[in-house]
């Protein structure tokens, strides 16, 4: 019994060996699955994060290929020498030690090709090229063994900037002084048709104060719920001028200016203030041009505070009806602009060059302007000896002796018989024109341009190529219709003005009934019938036509290289043409032999201009100096001179992903 008992317990502890033995093993194989699991997700994991890592780098390295495509040195474009050694840089800065093979091609990028292969073609010449591709291999490191090894692969291709030139027209006011300040004040409230008060140290911090353009543009589209870097859509949008005006306040808390940062936000925020709510909305593509396509590096560019705000002021008063008005102490003065000015332009010199006056030329002006003068000529009856000339006039004009001066001798026995007979005779009656005439002086400013006609980025030798023309003035003297209300309006269209003479002493006529030569009667006189002595003057003064050439300008994001380009005619021509104005004699209504009467009369006739001449001459001549010194000036416009700064960058400044 004892035996078998024994037996029966090693029977049992058999059969449990067993079990254990099972169960091991199950549990081994489970955990094993476990493993195999693990390893395959972190095998499929790591797969991912290569081919991210391969990715990212094959991104990189074609940007970094693209940007050095072309040699800052030689200005040449080179894949061998520029382009792979960049992308093999980069591809070793952000792969470091894992495994990769890089292979860099160059060609031209042809996005309308039939097929994603066909986009890049690259058996282009060098000068041809001005894309990357970087494609990147490899095989990553496996943690499941005796499994398939895949090689992973990423390609990108990055396009390199096109070549950028920028044209900047400058503001050539300096410094604001407390008077000067008074007049930015009155100027820039009345094109806005509000009040607006700065002080001479706000004027000096826009004046001082630059901003990037680059970061104008995003803010601003940000503002307005646009996505950044469509700057074609976001420069053809209305804005309010506030609203402009605020994004630049933004700009100047956060730091993003160089200047009298502090002057200048509160400058802004003063003019902020006095923008009447009727102020029409203004498009920033209205005085700023950035070329189609053109990318965010070419436009980090600094423009100077003062003139963004004047630029936008003046592009919502050519897009009303006001004309601001000033009070220069001697005369009134309105101002209009008819045409904003395009203070800096952004595009590709390529377009440019091949055609500078087309839509993708690169092309700045200052503002087209039209100011008026309106001044009274002191009363001509109490001028010495005026009175009694002009009398003298009459003496000898009767209708027989004009047209006796006419050869007419049929009609002169017939009024020699009538003043006999007595029938009605009409008789010349020379008066000086009543009251105190009013002069108007019109100035009207082509703003000086200058727009991008060819560059070069070859051999390391950089150039931009530009034709300027400095303002074409054209002055006007005489009477013009003042009253918004009456038509021909002098502000009411972009028309040059209708100009009349500015009646001085009125040649009338008065129908009177004689008897053996004696006047026995006379109807009312009629005014200005047989013409009169007048002054009027329309001149034209041609800008001053330039071509220059910019040699190494700065890449965009530096500050322009800047000329000056003289008017040597312009000042003196207007200032000759005020100093030297003449009396001119007008016709009568209906013709007749008045020009004959007075060449009669030429002494006595003489002696009126004599008298005449000098009191216009010195009340018109003193207005040359307040209009163009302090009004033009005032408004960043100098007649002598106009100025325009260059940037050109062979290499665009960066390269887009376009693949």
């Amino acid at each position: 019994m004892r035996s078998i008992r024994n037996t029966s317990r090693s029977y049992a502890r058999l059969a449990s060996a067993h079990r254990q033995g099972g169960a091991i093993i199950a549990f081994a194989a489970i955990a094993l699955s476990l493993v195999v699991i693990m390893l395959s997700i972190t095998d499929i994991g790591f797969l991912y994060y290569y081919k991210r890592e391969y990715q990212k780098a094959a991104d990189l390295a074609a940007m970094a290929g693209a940007r050095k495509l072309v040699s800052p040195v030689t200005g040449l474009r080179s894949c061998v020498d520029n382009a792979t050694p960049a992308a093999a840089d980069n591809a070793a800065r952000n792969l470091g030690t894992k495994p990769y093979a890089l292979q860099v091609e160059c060609g031209k990028w042809m996005p309308t090709a039939a097929t994603v292969a066909g986009r890049l073609d690259t058996s282009v010449i060098d000068d041809e090229l001005n894309a990357v591709r970087a494609t990147i291999s490899g095989v990553p490191p496996r943690f499941l063994p005796f499994s398939a090894t895949p090689t992973l692969s990423a390609s990108a291709v990055a396009l390199s900037s096109q070549a950028m030139a920028q044209l900047t027209i400058r503001s050539t006011l300096i410094n604001v002084d407390t008077s000067q300040s008074a007049a930015l004040n009155a100027l820039f409230g009345g094109l806005l048709g509000g009040n607006v008060s700065l002080s001479a140290v706000g004027w000096n911090g826009l004046v001082a104060t630059d901003i990037h353009l680059l970061g104008y543009l995003d803010q601003l589209a940000i503002d307005l719920g646009l996505e950044v870097g469509q700057y074609d859509q976001l420069l053809q949008t209305d804005v309010e001028v506030g609203d402009l005006i605020g994004v630049a306040i933004d700009l100047l808390e956060r730091g993003e200016a160089t200047g009298d940062i502090s002057a200048a936000i509160g400058g802004l925020e003063a003019l902020q203030l006095s923008i009447p709510p009727a102020t029409p909305l203004v498009a920033l593509g209205d005085i700023v041009s950035v070329g189609t396509g053109t990318q965010s590096a070419g436009l980090d560019a600094g423009i100077q505070l003062f003139q963004l705000v004047q630029a936008i002021v003046q592009a919502a008063n050519s897009k009303n009806a006001l004309a601001a008005t000033l009070d220069l102490g001697i005369a009134s003065v309105q101002v209009k602009v008819i045409e904003p000015p395009q203070i800096s332009a952004v595009g590709d010199p390529e377009l440019a060059s091949a055609d500078p006056d087309g839509p993708g030329r690169i092309y700045v002006n200052t503002a087209q302007l039209r100011t008026l003068i309106s001044v009274n000529l002191p009363a001509l009856a109490g001028v010495t000896g005026l009175l009694n000339s002009v009398l003298g006039l009459a003496a000898p004009v009767t209708s027989l002796l004009n047209n006796v001066l006419s050869l007419n001798l049929v009609a002169a026995i017939g009024d020699l018989v009538g003043a006999l007979l007595g029938i009605p005779q009409d008789v010349t009656d020379i008066q000086l024109v009543p009251g105190n005439p009013r002069i108007d002086v019109s100035l009207d400013l082509a703003g000086g341009e200058a727009k991008v006609t060819d560059y070069n980025c070859e051999d390391g030798q950089k150039a931009l190529d530009t034709n300027i023309e400095t303002s074409i003035a054209n002055l006007r003297i005489g009477q013009m219709q003042t009253d918004p209300n009456q038509p021909g309006y002098v502000f009411g269209s972009d028309a040059p003005p209708t100009v009349g003479p500015v009646p001085l002493v009125d040649v009338g006529v008065k129908t009177c009934t004689s008897f053996l030569l004696f006047p026995v009667s006379c109807e009312a006189r009629r005014p200005f019938e047989g013409g009169g002595l007048g002054i009027m003057a329309q001149t034209t003064v041609a800008g001053t036509p330039y071509t220059h050439t910019y040699v190494d300008p700065p890449d965009l994001g530096q500050p322009p290289l800047y000329a000056s380009f003289d008017t040597q005619n312009i000042v003196a021509s207007l200032a000759n043409t005020l100093a030297g104005i003449e009396l001119t004699m007008y016709g009568p209504a209906a013709g007749g032999g008045l020009g004959g009467v007075l060449n009669l009369v030429s002494a006595l006739y003489d002696t009126v201009r004599a008298i005449l001449e000098p009191v216009i001459t010195g009340l018109l001549s003193p207005l040359l100096d307040p209009l163009l010194n302090t009004l033009l000036d005032t408004l960043g416009i100098d007649l002598n001179k106009v100025e325009v700064g260059g940037n050109l960058s062979c290499d665009g400044g960066g390269a887009t992903l376009v693949d």
